[in-house]
């Protein structure tokens, strides 16, 4: 009698997913796109399903249109998604007809792995702009009891179980985009006539239970719950709150998430040529930038100083190294995440921007020639490792000005709208900041260490103004938003570093972007009038023609400052010019739309 070997948790995927997933879903801007050269067109926007869908291909490597197979399989991962954030497939595959391999010499890679708590990590290539990780495998086994009260005997079933991730370093729409691939050899046949056929699911497979062992396919559903986030598919998206993210599954769990669309398809055509290489090793490293994001994974041996000097050249890892204003790479701090809330740690506190160079000898300091000391103490057989790039400033920073505003962050409204309906006393105006590490001449400055905005609203009955403090996160540019209503007469904002603030005392913290920065809630260039016109102009993209009727009232016209004769042909007349425009339209326009109607 033969029973299934118990699957233990997926420690090293949880590691590596759970850190850029929360990571990924700090950051607040709006999606990016990837697809030729990062731009899809307004047509492959709209393509993109609403649903999530997840293609599993296997190519079957030829350089001659198919005619002739090389011998290698490479098994992908593609997505079509808007505001992806990560992707995980747990996979199984026949491993007399499979072999991994790496993608440089080609060199076979031994599954020696049995559980998920000891899995071999693979070689994979991701697409640039995402981070691909390393894939995990492990053989197979079940144990037999034996007959007569012999000991149990261990058994390969001949099947390997593997997982693919990857993650986006910010929010990004995706249409049929690969974002992750492994490399197999593929076995010869017996006789000697070719290589060993490749068999997927078809459409209908899940359906018929799985029945037919095909050469690749989703891994038992045992298989996959004893993984990170436990399903055989699994997706996240951008949420409707642009924080927590929204997730999606092979099944839905009846708890919220959905189910997202899976499908495999087998072609023949030229390798993956891609950088965003993940080589082969024991140890999975993550590499974070200095404000928590992750830039990408390998896997490495113990002794890691020529893989990552390796990864270091090239072009994309070089690029993101090298985009700090006024800053330059200076060494990989060794980071711990300790599910505090916190983010990522170094033991000493080291900050990951400093005037000079980080001593060799600080503790904090990865020394490469050995990382197993660096795998986290709460999961010692992860063999993960996570590492963060320190910089250090340079000669270029704080300059352009002759004053001290040299070190001043840029803050400057970017967006203005109102939340809901209006009335005479009452209404909610929202102005976004976008807040950037550069003073006015476009010079880097000195990076805070706890950066935030102070807002004061100053009411409209006179009084002592409403102080609040907006928490930033620590990247080179990032937005912000503040909300008042029609009882505040002004706004002013300012950014601080509240790591220099005297304890528990904020308000009392330096002031390090450009005074004078007050907005009323009057006049063309209030954010009564501002508001009220970004509303319009949302409005009459985002909804029918007898919601914005609705919606657009004799009110809305007399906080935007504009006049009219008839109501219904003043709507009109806002609606479709701001609907016919590229973008968007100003007081001054949405007057002339409505010209005398």
């Amino acid at each position: 009698m033969r029973r299934k070997r118990t699957i233990l948790m997926l420690v090293a995927v949880m590691l590596l997913c759970a850190m850029a997933v929360s990571a990924a879903a700090a950051n607040l801007a709006e999606p990016a796109v990837l697809k030729r050269n990062n731009r899809l067109t307004a047509r492959e926007l709209a393509d993109i399903p609403e649903t999530p869908e997840v293609t599993v291909e296997g190519n079957l490597v030829s350089n001659d249109n198919g005619k002739t197979c090389t011998g290698y399989f490479e098994l992908s991962v593609y997505v079509s998604a808007k505001g992806f954030q990560s992707v995980g497939v747990v996979l199984s595959y026949d491993t007399a007809v499979l072999q991994p391999v790496d993608w440089t010499a080609g060199d076979a890679i031994t599954v020696a792995g049995k559980t998920w708590d000891s899995p071999t990590v693979l070689h994979t290539k991701g697409a640039d702009a995402l981070s691909g990780k390393p894939a995990l495998a492990y053989t197979e086994y079940e144990t037999a009891e034996g007959e007569d009260g012999a000991a149990e005997t261990e058994q390969a079933t001949g099947r390997a179980n593997l997982y693919l991730g990857a993650d986006a370093l910010k929010y990004t729409d995706l249409l049929e985009e690969r974002v992750v691939t492994v490399r197999f050899k593929l076995a010869e046949k017996a006789d000697g006539s070719g290589y060993a056929e490749v068999t997927m699911p078809t459409a209908d497979a899940a359906a018929n239970g799985w029945s037919e062992p095909y050469t690749v396919q989703l891994a038992d559903s045992a298989v996959a719950q004893a993984a990170i986030p436990g399903s055989e598919v699994f997706v996240t998206v951008k949420g409707e709150d642009d924080v927590e993210p929204k997730a999606y599954a092979y099944q839905a769990d009846g708890n919220g998430v959905e189910a997202c669309a899976t499908q495999f398809r087998i072609v023949s055509q030229k390798s993956i040529v891609q950088s965003g290489s993940v080589v082969s090793g024991d140890y999975a490293i993550t590499f974070f930038d200095w404000d928590g994001r992750v830039i990408d994974a390998v896997a490495a041996p113990e002794d890691a100083a020529d893989v990552v000097a390796s990864w270091e050249q090239h072009t994309a890892i070089q690029a993101r190294l090298g985009n700090k204003p006024g800053y330059e790479f200076d060494r990989w701090l060794v980071v711990y995440e300790d599910n505090d809330g916190e983010g990522l740690h170094t033991v000493g506190g080291t900050f990951t921007s400093n005037d000079t160079a980080v001593a060799a000898g600080n503790p904090d300091v990865a020394d490469l020639s050995d990382i197993s000391g660096y795998v986290s103490p709460k999961d010692p057989d992860s063999k993960s490792v996570l590492l963060q790039a320190c910089y250090k400033a340079t000669e270029d920073i704080n300059t352009g000005i002759a004053d001290a505003t040299a070190s001043n962050y840029t803050v400057k409204p970017i967006k203005y709208t109102r939340y809901g309906g209006a009335s005479a006393d009452d209404a909610k105006y929202s102005i976004t900041l976008e807040v950037t590490r550069l003073n006015t001449k476009g010079m880097g400055v000195t990076r805070a260490r706890t950066p935030g905005v102070v807002v004061k609203m100053q009411p409209t009955a006179g009084g002592n103004a409403i102080f609040t403090l907006l928490s930033l996160e620590n990247t080179d540019v990032t937005t912000c938003e503040m909300v008042p209503n029609k009882q505040i007469a002004s706004v002013e904002y300012y950014f601080i570093d509240s790591a220099t603030a005297p304890k528990g005392s904020w308000p009392d913290a330096g002031n390090r972007s450009p005074l004078g920065v007050k907005i009323d809630q009057n006049g063309d260039n209030g954010f009564k009038v501002l508001g009220t016109v970004g509303y319009i102009n949302q409005m009459a993209r985002e909804m029918t023609w007898d919601e914005f009727k609705a919606a657009i009232n004799a009110q809305t016209f007399t906080d935007a400052g504009l006049t009219y004769s008839t109501i219904e042909t003043a709507q009109e007349r806002m609606y479709n010019a701001v609907r016919g425009s590229s973008t968007d339209l100003s007081k001054k326009q949405l007057q002339t739309a409505i010209g005398n109607g």
